[in-house]
């Protein structure tokens, strides 16, 4: 309920327009002459200003935004949107947000790892959206996680490197299946090497877990196979194009010496 200057009375927000909310909570501020009520906003689109903008300040940004584009996809996206393509193919949505954990990883210029940031951030929101998640819950969870006295050591887990670098793999050999588009495949096969040489590291560090061990060489042998066969192959069209080129030239040297 919201007192209207104009009617000069209580209003129930929503009734007209249909843009209600969910108050969540109030908080006074630190000098206990002002409110801030959190609500939910619904609607379509879940607006609060009178010219259908989230608040009266204009549009989200950034994550919000982000956040508001990724819900209005799942409910009715437009032909041929990558979204819909993730929401619709969990294995892609997998892969990707594996291959951009790697990515970002490995950046290192501000700019590159910020890129790769957003990158990774967006993937991870599709996941969340998917699932009927909001930055909120997640936000929650961050904030139950700064109250805690006591924490877990945190340590990597060979089981997920391993998981991650067969994930990684398969992307690099199965095509349009695994990868999502060009760029994604070339990215792959530039740090997929650098993959491999981090889990074969997490591996040996975890020898007492021979199947862990074994699950990496199983994992690393088709690579590198296929690695070998394609470096055999373009050898082989440089080889023929050197030839080419030989043929063409001879026939002109001779052609002018005649």
């Amino acid at each position: 309920m919201y007192w209207s200057r104009s009617r000069g009375s209580l209003w129930r927000k929503g009734d007209q327009s249909g843009a209600w909310q969910t108050l969540l909570r109030v908080r006074l501020d630190c000098d206990s002459d002002a409110l801030a009520f959190t609500v939910v906003q619904h609607g379509e689109p879940p607006a609060f200003c009178h010219k259908s903008s989230l608040s009266c300040w204009g549009d989200p940004t950034g994550l919000h935004s982000l956040q508001c584009t990724l819900r209005q996809r799942l409910r009715s996206a437009p032909a041929g949107s990558y979204t819909k393509r993730l929401f619709d193919d969990s294995k892609l949505l997998r892969n990707k947000l594996v291959e951009e954990a790697q990515e970002l990883a490995e950046a290192q210029e501000p700019d590159h790892v910020a890129a790769e940031a957003a990158d990774l951030v967006y993937f991870a929101m599709v996941r969340m959206v998917a699932a009927g998640v909001g930055l909120a819950d997640m936000e929650s969870h961050l904030d139950r996680r700064a109250l805690k006295l006591q924490r877990r050591p945190g340590n990597d887990k060979a089981h997920r490197n391993a998981a991650a670098a067969k994930i990684l793999a398969q992307g690099a050999g199965g095509g349009s299946a695994a990868g999502g588009s060009a760029r994604g495949s070339r990215r792959r096969g530039r740090w997929l090497p650098v993959a491999l040489a981090l889990g074969a590291g997490a591996a040996l560090g975890a020898a007492r877990h021979a199947d862990v061990l074994e699950s990496y060489v199983a994992v690393a042998t088709p690579y590198l196979d296929r690695l070998a066969a394609t470096l055999k192959g373009r050898l082989a069209d440089l080889r023929g194009l050197a030839a080419s080129v030989t043929a063409v030239w001879s026939a002109k040297l001779l052609a002018l010496k005649r």
